[in-house]
C-alpha cells in the first residue's frame, strides 16, 4: 500500500495482519470484519461525539444509493480529476457511509490514486467499508492517523474542517474541498415543514492554513416522488436534530418533492508556511 493509516498512540506504521494491524511499538487495533480499523484513541473522545448515528447513516446510504445528489458527486470527482496527480491519494474526512468516496476512487481508478476515508461514527465506517476502492478507519477529524505530508488532497462535505490538522496531513501545496449547502439549499422543503425557514449560513474556517482558489456553485433539480425518499433526505440533514414534533408531523404527510438542491464546492489550497 503506497499510502496508509498510522498508529494514532506514537505514529508508527502499522504492519496488517490477518485480523489486527500492530505497530513497531506493540500498539495493536483490531480488523472489523467489514475490513475498517477503530484508531479512535480510547477516552480521548470516544464516550462524548459518536458522530451520526445508525438511522442516519441509513437513511443517507438509501437516498444517496438512489441516485437522487449524482450531479453533485460528478461534480466533486471532476474537481478531484485537476488536482490529484497520478499515483496521488485523497482523505475523504467525514465520510459518512462512503457514497462520495466511492465515487471518487472508481472514477479515479486509472490514475492509480489512493482513498482513505475516515469518520468518527464507527456506524457510518461500519457501512463505508463495504464499499469497493477505499480504505476506513474510525478517526477524529482533529486528531487524524496520518503521516504529515501523506495526502495530495481532502474532501470534507458538510463537516468541520480542522484547518491546521489537514495541512499537517497534505504534501506542499496540496488541497482541500470543502463542500457546504448554499443558502436555499431544499427552500422548498424547508418552507413545507417549518413556519419560518432559515437561511443556510455556512463559514469556511480555513485561515491561516490555506488559500481559497474558487468557489463553484452545483445546482440540480430534484424529483421525490414518494414519501420515505423525503423522510429519508430529511433524517440525514442537522435538520432532524432540531425539528419538533408537529414539524416531523408535516413531514410525513408529504409524499412529493419538487426542489432544487445547491452546493458551493470551496477549493483551497495548503499555504507553503503551513
Amino acid at each position: 500500500m503506497t499510502h496508509d493509516f498510522i498508529c494514532p498512540l506514537c505514529g508508527a506504521p502499522f504492519i496488517r495482519g490477518e485480523k489486527t494491524v500492530r505497530c513497531s511499538q506493540g500498539h495493536s487495533f483490531d480488523l472489523a470484519r467489514q475490513g475498517y480499523i477503530n484508531l479512535l484513541p480510547a477516552g480521548r473522545i470516544a464516550g462524548r461525539i459518536h458522530g451520526d448515528n445508525r438511522e442516519m447513516i441509513r437513511a443517507r446510504r438509501d437516498f444517496l444509493t438512489a441516485g437522487y445528489y449524482k450531479p453533485l458527486s460528478e461534480a466533486i470527482n471532476m474537481v478531484f480529476r485537476e488536482i490529484t496527480p497520478r499515483g496521488g491519494c485523497i482523505l475523504d474526512c467525514g465520510c459518512g457511509e462512503g457514497y462520495y468516496s466511492e465515487g471518487l476512487a472508481e472514477f479515479l481508478s486509472t490514475q492509480n490514486v489512493d482513498v482513505l476515508a475516515t469518520d468518527i461514527s464507527k456506524d457510518a465506517i461500519s457501512y463505508a467499508a463495504r464499499r469497493h476502492r477505499i480504505r476506513c478507519a474510525v478517526a477524529n477529524s482533529f486528531h487524524l492517523p496520518l503521516a504529515d505530508g501523506t495526502c495530495d488532497a481532502i474532501l470534507s462535505l458538510c463537516t468541520p474542517i480542522a484547518a491546521a490538522e489537514f495541512a499537517r496531513v497534505l504534501r506542499p501545496n496540496g488541497h482541500l474541498i470543502a463542500v457546504f449547502p448554499a443558502a436555499r439549499h431544499l427552500w422548498a422543503l424547508k418552507s413545507m415543514v417549518y413556519r419560518d425557514p432559515y437561511e443556510n449560513t455556512p463559514t469556511l474556517n480555513i485561515d491561516p492554513y490555506f488559500i481559497l482558489l474558487r468557489q463553484d456553485t452545483v445546482r440540480f433539480a430534484l424529483h421525490i416522488a414518494d414519501g420515505k425518499g423525503i423522510r429519508n433526505l430529511f433524517s440525514m440533514t442537522p435538520y432532524a436534530y432540531h425539528t419538533t414534533a408537529t414539524e416531523w408531523t408535516r413531514l410525513e404527510s408529504i409524499q412529493q418533492l419538487d426542489d432544487e438542491a445547491a452546493f458551493i464546492l470551496s477549493v483551497c489550497r495548503r499555504r507553503e508556511e503551513a
